[in-house]
């Protein structure tokens, strides 16, 4: 005889996840075990709960404390519980504050930055392609009173 989980853990080989709900309302016990864990976990939807217990990982939490972003049965959680989450930025203003600090690593992001404007607009730098040109004029007269674009 097969235990809960692994009737749950079958039916999520078998299905996609948008299925899951209606499987669940023809079999009454496994959606009570459903509902019972997702009480427990305190998961948003079936799909998450159903991950949970196939996977049998708890919900992801966010460096901030809150449970993160649910993506997919497929693909799980994100690592932040929302794009403004404070200690997103954080965390990528830590990491950029480092790469300034190291030279070689700004040195190599300076020759990646030149080799790829040479290899694909054949130029040393953004304003020497008319393209990126017109459009920072056409943003720089936007944002400013004073249009004087004209000496660039």
């Amino acid at each position: 005889m097969t235990t809960m989980k692994e009737r749950i853990i079958e039916m999520a080989d078998k299905q996609r996840a948008s299925t899951f709900d209606t499987t669940l309302k023809s079999n009454p016990d496994m959606a009570l075990y459903v509902q019972g864990v997702k009480d427990m976990l305190g998961t948003r939807n079936t799909s998450e709960t159903v991950r949970c217990i196939v996977t049998n990982e708890m919900p992801s939490k966010c460096p901030c404390g809150k449970v993160a972003s649910y993506i997919s049965f497929k693909d799980g959680y994100r690592k932040y519980c929302e794009n403004t989450c404070p200690t997103k930025g954080k965390a990528h203003s830590s990491k950029m504050k480092e790469v300034w600090k190291d030279q070689d690593k700004l040195d190599k992001m300076n020759e990646t930055r030149m080799n790829t404007m040479q290899d694909r607009y054949q130029a040393n730098g953004p304003m020497q392609v008319d393209e990126f040109k017109q459009k920072w004029i056409t943003n720089h007269a936007n944002k400013t009173a004073n249009n004087h674009t004209e000496d660039i």
